[in-house]
């Protein structure tokens, strides 16, 4: 996996940004959910249900992305409906404890789409983040 790039070298324009702020996302959400969901099959399983465990713990990160992205059709009725969003932000910690926000970006839906970037998560590719 590639080192993050440091805000302060990031892209200046703010499309290139946003896809930085995704695919932050996609990174945290490999270590953070789908490697702790692997860690926990059992050394005890089969190679056959270890693979089983691994494919049930992806389907279900991306079930969870396609909510994100929108694809999911949450009507309520006829004329309304529900839409969930991610939003990523650069926060900056400043010396008084107060945390300010730099930059926020709606990641989903929306983004490059997080179903469409989370093949290339899977793999540990993570853009220029």
């Amino acid at each position: 996996m590639a080192e993050p790039v440091p805000f302060e070298q990031w892209p200046q324009d703010k499309r290139s940004r946003e896809l930085v702020v995704q695919h932050w996302f996609g990174r945290d959400l490999m270590a953070y959910a789908r490697d702790f969901a692997l860690k926990r099959i059992p050394t005890t399983a089969t190679p056959e249900a270890r693979e089983l465990a691994k494919k049930a713990a992806l389907d279900a990160l991306y079930g969870v992305l396609q909510v994100l992205d929108g694809a999911t059709g949450d009507s309520l009725d006829e004329r309304h409906s529900v839409e969930f969003l991610l939003l990523g932000r650069v926060i900056r910690s400043t010396e008084g404890g107060r945390d300010e926000i730099l930059e926020e970006y709606e990641i989903g839906p929306g983004g490059e789409g997080l179903c469409h970037a989370f093949p290339r998560w899977i793999k540990d590719e993570f853009g220029d983040s």
